[in-house]
């Protein structure tokens, strides 16, 4: 019923172009839809969805017939719900129907959204993809307000260090990938670009380990007011000797 209301414009119409009742057949121009009963329709039938499982085509359907003006903060509302329900793949394809061309911080918190989704999934190369896909975003576009530009770099990087830890002991180039989508945006977020470096040490990257040990010794030193600033700085510098002593041993077994 819901689908059938949606796609009429009688159903949704409460009265002609002309300020007159309906006529029983009329054109279908005559009808003046009402957009607050069609976003209210529509949000009725995006819960109903959460109650099921969607196809993608059903999910496209909502998006088409819901209100130009509503239709990120529906689809929004459906992808958070699936989310919540634990129902990852529903959100996924939610997300990825989100126009690309509407206000900044909705598209940009669904390109950080998809990459969490992606990571959940265990699609690990395409969420340090989707990382990059929205930094590359913020760079270009920005981030909206203050208190929403604060809340996606809380979001980035918690995926970051959430994941950091899930794999601790079995880093990946995705994750350094992904520490770089969020350098490229944050270059002197102390901690991690620190980080960072560890995971190119433990990677074998001695090159790209040092600079970034270098790098994170130097903001550790111009940043003595950071509660963790002594201790990086300490572990920076050790480290550093220690992939330059690695370094020249493999040299010397050459």
């Amino acid at each position: 019923l819901l689908r059938e209301i949606l796609h009429s414009q009688k159903l949704l119409g409460i009265r002609t172009t002309s300020g007159q009742s309906p006529k029983p057949e009329p054109e279908p121009a005559a009808y003046s839809i009402s957009s607050s009963f069609q976003e209210d329709v529509a949000h009725d039938l995006a819960t109903f969805l959460t109650r099921s499982k969607p196809t993608q085509k059903q999910i496209a359907e909502l998006a088409a017939l819901s209100p130009v003006e509503a239709r990120i903060d529906i689809l929004t509302y459906l992808a958070g719900e699936f989310d919540r329900l634990g129902k990852k793949k529903e959100a996924l394809l939610v997300l990825q129907l989100l126009p690309k061309d509407k206000t900044q911080p909705a598209t940009l918190d669904s390109r950080i959204q998809i990459a969490q989704l992606n990571y959940d999934l265990g699609n690990i190369e395409k969420a340090a993809i989707n990382l990059d896909d929205a930094a590359k975003y913020w760079k270009s576009q920005g981030c909206g307000e203050n208190d929403q530009c604060e809340a996606a770099k809380k979001r980035f990087r918690s995926l970051l260090t959430n994941w950091h830890s899930a794999k601790k002991k079995h880093v990946t180039k995705s994750l350094l990938r992904a520490y770089d989508s969020y350098l490229s945006v944050f270059e002197n977020d102390l901690e991690m670009t620190y980080w960072s470096a560890q995971i190119a040490k433990d990677l074998g990257l001695a090159g790209q380990a040092g600079e970034r040990l270098a790098k994170s010794a130097e903001l550790a030193a111009s940043d003595q007011a950071h509660p963790k600033s002594k201790v990086i700085l300490e572990s920076s510098l050790l480290s550093e000797i220690e992939v330059a002593e690695g370094t020249q041993s493999d040299e010397a077994r050459l």
